[in-house]
């Protein structure tokens, strides 16, 4: 099934009868082909351009074509400016589109846009760009309607300078920047510290150990040396007192073999006297511990 393009696109473009759209010409826009860009008037005064359009229906589009070689050229300001005013009670909301290499733009074909809700925004649009990111000094703005209602605007472009500054956001409420530095510093250098304090007091009871162990070692050692030279300083000695005692005794048991001689002697010429004194007097008795050191000579006879 064919469709047919609306005013069989004014004869400005030829027909999809697939999508029942027209594909229009260079220099031609618009559902039927029939829209045209207007060459922007230039303001001497305000060195501008200046274009002005209206009852712009949501969902149509105007063009405009600007010759950037109609201005006076300044280096010092490096910027172009599209501003958009709404006129007074105008509730439509206008998008802007930029090309820069003839075609009219489109929604989908262009280089620059700028989707500011104008009737949000004081009724305006303000949309910068470097005159350095322009192939060319002919472009081709359109205005298309985005919503709600019928717009009526001027449009107008002019040299300018950078785009300030955005202002930063605003501070919320709690602790200053600085405080919030040194309570950062503060956080980072307690858990400097919790990590390296733990590590420094492993590293110290390590060492300690170490050192401990050493010591007790050779302390063990030294006292195993000292025993070992007690013992044999004990042993020595032990010995020297042995063979000493072993002296005395022999030493004791002569004296007493030749103290028992002595007395043996006594006792034989005891016994000589005895005899000689037992012819005189038959009634005389010996002495009770003569007597007794016979006995003793006499089991000492036997043992021998």
């Amino acid at each position: 099934m064919t469709s047919r393009c609306i005013n069989d696109c004014s004869g400005n473009g030829k027909c999809d009868t697939k999508k029942g759209r027209c594909q229009c010409k260079g220099g031609f826009g618009g559902a039927d082909c029939g829209l045209r860009a207007v060459m922007m008037d230039v303001n001497i005064s305000s060195s501008s351009l200046v274009g002005k359009a209206g009852g712009l229906k949501v969902g149509d589009w105007r063009y405009f074509e600007a010759d950037l070689a109609d201005l006076v050229q300044d280096d010092s300001l490096p910027y172009l400016e599209v501003a958009l005013d709404m006129d007074q009670g105008s509730k439509g909301d206008p998008d802007l589109y930029i090309n820069d290499n003839g075609e009219l733009p489109t929604l989908l074909a262009h280089k620059f846009q700028d989707l500011t809700c104008d009737s949000c925004d004081g009724q305006q649009t303000r949309f910068r760009v470097k005159k350095s990111k322009l192939s060319s000094l002919q472009l081709v703005l359109g205005v298309y309607g985005h919503c709600c209602a019928e717009s009526a605007f001027t449009i107008r472009f002019y040299q300018t300078t950078p785009p300030p500054v955005p202002a930063p956001p605003p501070t919320p409420p709690g602790p200053s920047p600085a405080k919030s530095t040194s309570s950062s510093s503060t956080n980072s250098s307690m858990i400097a510290t919790a990590v390296v304090v733990p590590v420094l007091a492993l590293i110290l009871f390590v060492a300690g150990l170490i050192m401990w162990r050493r010591c007790r070692r050779a302390s063990s050692s030294q006292f195993t040396h000292n025993v070992h030279q007690s013992s044999m300083e004990f042993s020595q000695e032990i010995d020297g007192e042995r063979d000493m005692s072993g002296i005395h005794g022999f030493a004791s048991g002569m004296e007493r073999y030749r103290m028992d001689d002595d007395l043996d002697d006594v006792v034989s010429d005891d016994d000589d006297d005895d005899e000689e004194e037992d012819d005189d007097d038959d009634d005389y008795q010996e002495p009770k511990p003569v007597k007794e050191r016979k006995k003793r000579k006499k089991g000492r006879g036997m043992r021998v």
